[in-house]
């Protein structure tokens, strides 16, 4: 849950949202509290630091890093990311660990951007087992492809089957979060 983003601002809500001591100039951007994501753009890196510069400031939940990206053509769709035992590679793609913090501890089974005969271009987010819908998390890749909107609660699909619950994305055609194939991408969940 993000701070304000606007009015009054306590110290007693800042210590809350990042888990912090009581002394403003420990919520610096890059800190060991507030991270570098799209929400926190405002909050300088040194001080002098106000209150009103934590607005909309939120924390994040957790970071995967997805390593040795996959590839994948076949009947017109291109899949790169992370989906085990669908993306080719050697050793194959990888997540961090995971679990999502963000997501209640749920485990991700897979996170991949699909190109489908270039007319639909979606970011996929997987995790095994139900998953409640939550438009309050935000998704937002490393590289600073795409923005935090696009990744947010703004997502086109969510399903949930039982088996597996997936969240999907709508990109531009150029917008594929992932970098070349074998590269590495961190994902920030806030």
């Amino acid at each position: 849950m993000a701070l304000p983003s606007s009015g009054t601002i306590t110290m007693g809500q800042v210590k809350t949202e990042f888990g912090g001591p009581n002394t403003l100039s420990s919520y610096l951007k890059d800190s060991a509290y507030v991270k570098s994501i799209p929400p926190n753009s405002n909050v300088p890196t040194s001080l002098p630091l106000r209150l009103t510069d934590l607005y909309g400031a939120t924390k994040l939940l957790d970071t995967q890093t997805v390593s040795n990206v996959g590839f994948a053509v076949a009947f017109g769709v291109t899949i790169v990311g992370y989906l085990p035992d669908t993306l080719t590679g050697s050793p194959g793609p990888s997540i961090s660990d995971g679990t999502s913090n963000a997501f209640g501890g749920a485990t991700i089974t897979a996170l991949f951007w699909r190109n489908f005969q270039n007319t639909e271009y979606t970011l996929n987010l997987r995790f095994g087992g139900t998953v409640a819908a939550d438009s309050s998390k935000y998704l937002y890749p490393s590289n600073g492809i795409g923005n935090a909107k696009q990744f947010s609660n703004d997502y086109r699909t969510y399903y949930s089957s039982g088996n597996y619950t997936e969240f999907r994305w709508i990109t531009a055609s150029g917008e594929n979060p992932f970098p070349v194939y074998n590269g590495t991408v961190a994902w920030y969940f806030y």
